[in-house]
């Protein structure tokens, strides 16, 4: 953060050397080897630093008085610099309805959730709730995933008209294009960046399934370990949904996701009330149903259908 008796603040990276003046002065950045052309630089300090680097929601554009005038973005005006944008497309209508349908099953009325202010009220009203994260997960599912683009079409989760990776220590080959076209050591056509930002986001989703793959793995191993050692843990799960064959639940502690059959609930028989999404009891009347909150233990782990089982514990 720059402060009051901070003239000067230096951010080095690997192509580039931006050099921060207070009090509104230009940010020049710099090649380390060759000197950038004094045309090009950083609009003002608090709009791009941040305590953990720079943070980069901009075009470049070639200097002039509007560059001033601007508070979203750094440019090369009447000159487009190609570069690889992060974009996030807006979600489909009828993905929304969808979420919209379910969050009314978990007693959350919304309406035109393509208008941002109803998300945020959304959220607003989740906080606090059992099925808090439960809901967000399924909100975010619904919308499009992030991906990169030659094009700067926005940015829907952050609202962003132009956004993308400058210094974003894992996603490191797509602030190196930044780097090296700010730098101007980078040019091509807009087909050379379609072709790096379709490499970078087929990549990218390979390795956020690997990732979710070895976490998920890593909890079975957990789970098993507890189950060999016969002294299997209690803990506080959340029902997230009710199927005919048993109760889906999450256990905020370990952030995991498993399942507890319908054969082992206790003092049955139950069935399935589908219109309430419920599993009812027979003889009692007494119900499970989402967001209710239960004591739970492992009792079985499927490696190869990559399946975690619960119990209730006494």
């Amino acid at each position: 953060k720059v402060g009051p008796r901070l003239d000067r603040l230096e951010q080095h990276l690997p192509a580039i050397h931006i050099c921060l003046i207070h009090h509104r002065s230009p940010v020049r950045p710099q090649h380390i080897k060759q000197r950038v052309p004094d045309r090009y630089f950083f609009r003002e300090p608090g709009d791009i630093l941040r305590p953990i680097g720079v943070h980069a929601s901009l075009k470049l554009r070639e200097a002039g008085p509007a560059c001033f005038a601007q508070r979203e973005n750094l440019a090369i005006k009447n000159r487009p610099a190609p570069c690889i944008y992060r974009i996030h497309a807006k979600p489909d209508p009828n993905r929304l309805e969808e979420f919209r349908q379910f969050a009314a099953v978990q007693g959350l009325r919304v309406s035109d959730l393509k208008q941002r202010k109803e998300v945020q009220r959304m959220l607003a009203a989740l906080r606090g709730r059992p099925d808090e994260h439960r809901i967000k997960i399924e909100f975010l599912k619904s919308l499009r995933r992030a991906t990169y683009s030659p094009d700067a079409v926005g940015h829907y989760g952050l609202s962003k008209s132009d956004y993308l990776h400058f210094t974003s220590p894992i996603r490191r080959y797509a602030d190196l294009v930044a780097h090296r076209v700010l730098a101007g050591e980078r040019s091509g056509g807009r087909k050379e960046f379609a072709d790096i930002a379709e490499h970078l986001s087929t990549t990218e989703r390979k390795s956020s399934d690997a990732e979710r793959d070895s976490v998920r793995l890593k909890k079975m191993e957990y789970f098993q370990r507890q189950l060999d050692a016969r002294e299997p843990r209690t803990f506080r799960a959340i029902v997230t949904d009710a199927k005919a064959h048993g109760l889906l639940i999450e256990i905020p502690e370990v952030d995991t996701v498993g399942f507890i059959p319908i054969s082992l609930l206790p003092n049955g028989p139950y069935t399935f009330d589908s219109s309430r999404t419920r599993l009812v009891n027979r003889r009692t009347n007494f119900a499970y149903k989402t967001s209710d909150i239960l004591q739970v233990h492992v009792c079985r782990v499927d490696a190869e259908q990559r399946e975690i089982e619960f119990t209730l514990s006494k």
